[in-house]
């Protein structure tokens, strides 16, 4: 028996291809959501590139059958356009809501004892679906665990006298385990529990060779081991492009511009200016939600930037960073 995916909006904006994951299975787009992507289609961001997308996958596959009775998809699958009546009703839901409408399918096809799955990306809109016994599901086919996310350090076991000759030689060549070229690794000592040392892959020496004990940039120091990464990689101008990837409040706005001033206002310095933007449209918001005309938004959103600043600068002066670096 074909299971029916009912599909929010959201899913199609998410990965206007996502039609296509559900192999040979029913896919039922209520034509509430066909009416949400014609009111996107029109926007020049990448909500309206993906509804036209979408719009476009979906016209392609009306040669290939009736949308109403089922397209024929490329996996055997079917695509299905249903009609949400004017009558609709779902007891106890406004349904003037497209939220609901959506619903409304999902719903009407499990009162008929079809088996229905309703997949969006909207955790609210999932919780209703649940309090009406509608078996609900995200959209995970393009997640990626954190985990599995390159993070520029390993950790590898070795013998306490390869740690040892590491601190005395300044450099160990590994066996077994390759690194990338400015990857970092933890040595910790497989034979004692309190014995490590960390080290960073040489480029040039092809080897693991240690770090600074003393990174410091505008009076900011590191607090942990990824942070003393960070300021090895932004501080070297061998290195062209760092990514740094946290939570919030883990100080990778605050170690990137620290180091960039101190690069910036060093003698000698390569760095004539630092350019500081932000994407005006996170999480599918802009900036018009912000009070203000538009100068007074953009200062409003770039604000964590100039208190970023502001906590720097007054660093460089307690630490007496500042007056080294041209700042009285």
């Amino acid at each position: 028996m074909n299971k029916n995916f009912v599909l929010d909006t959201n899913v199609l904006i998410h990965n206007p291809l996502s039609i296509f994951s559900f192999e040979d299975n029913n896919v039922i787009l209520p034509l509430t959501v066909i009416e949400e992507l014609d009111t996107f289609k029109a926007n020049t961001d990448k909500k309206g590139m993906h509804a036209r997308q979408v719009l476009r996958e979906i016209d392609s596959l009306i040669k290939k059958g009736a949308l109403k009775d089922g397209a024929k998809m490329p996996n055997k699958g079917r695509l299905i356009i249903s009609f949400v009546p004017l009558e609709a009703v779902i007891p106890n839901m406004d349904m003037t809501l497209n939220d609901n409408k959506i619903l409304f399918i999902a719903w009407k096809l499990q009162e008929k004892g079809e088996q229905v799955i309703f997949v969006s990306k909207d955790v609210n809109a999932r919780i209703k679906a649940e309090a009406l016994g509608i078996k609900s599901a995200d959209y995970e086919k393009q997640k990626v665990e954190y985990s599995s996310l390159y993070k520029g350090w390993k950790e590898i076991k070795v013998k306490g006298s390869d740690i040892n000759e590491f601190k005395l030689n300044g450099r160990l060549e590994l066996k077994g385990d390759m690194l990338l070229e400015n990857q970092y690794a933890l040595l910790k000592a497989s034979d004692s529990e309190k014995l490590q040392v960390v080290g960073k892959m040489d480029k040039h020496k092809k080897c693991l060779i240690p770090l600074d004990e003393e990174y410091a940039a505008m009076g900011i120091f590191p607090l942990n081991m990824e942070q003393s990464f960070a300021f090895d990689l932004l501080l070297n101008d061998d290195v062209k492009l760092v990514t740094l990837v946290g939570q919030a409040g883990t100080g990778k706005t605050l170690i990137a511009l620290a180091c960039a001033l101190a690069k910036t206002l060093e003698k000698k310095s390569v760095y004539e200016k630092i350019l500081v933007a932000r994407p005006i449209m996170p999480l599918g918001r802009d900036i018009g939600y912000l009070p203000g005309a538009k100068d007074e938004k953009l200062h409003y959103w770039m604000q964590p930037i100039y208190d970023n600043l502001d906590f720097i600068l007054k660093r460089s002066i307690v630490t007496g960073t500042g007056k080294k670096n041209g700042i009285p």
